[in-house]
């Protein structure tokens, strides 16, 4: 039995978000906390659940308006260390990923739906339920 893997999600597409809030409501131990449209609108969420008991597991977006994904994990990081962020990128850019991951990002998830369902599901929860 699994724990409950607590989620936020942070990209601009509200129809990427829905369908990837759809897909992991479908996961008996996904729970997503909330969605976040812009990097200043995940900090405020991240802001109100730092005092729970554990802190969620972030799915970020890179290409946002405003404050970019890259720079949204620099704050998060900076601010919750034990933070996992799991970057949710269509880009091929290698140069972007690389720098979301010296950021503080954990794992790259394709946005790709038909992909993004066993990459989260299965290397997703293994990554987060076994410490990476």
């Amino acid at each position: 039995m699994h724990s409950t893997i607590r989620i936020l999600i942070v990209d601009d597409h509200p129809f990427f978000r829905q369908g990837v809030r759809f897909f992991l409501e479908t996961v008996s131990d996904f729970s997503v906390l909330g969605e976040a449209d812009t990097g200043e609108e995940g900090m405020r969420l991240m802001k109100a659940l730092e005092n729970e008991s554990s802190l969620p597991v972030v799915l970020m977006d890179l290409q946002m308006p405003g404050l970019c994904g890259i720079e949204t994990i620099w704050q998060m990081r900076e601010r919750w260390t034990d933070l996992r962020i799991l970057v949710l990128t269509s880009s091929e850019e290698d140069d972007a990923v690389r720098k979301a991951m010296k950021a503080g990002a954990a794992w790259r998830v394709p946005s790709f739906f038909n992909n993004v369902g066993p990459d989260v599901s299965d290397g997703g929860r293994n990554y987060l339920m076994d410490g990476g």
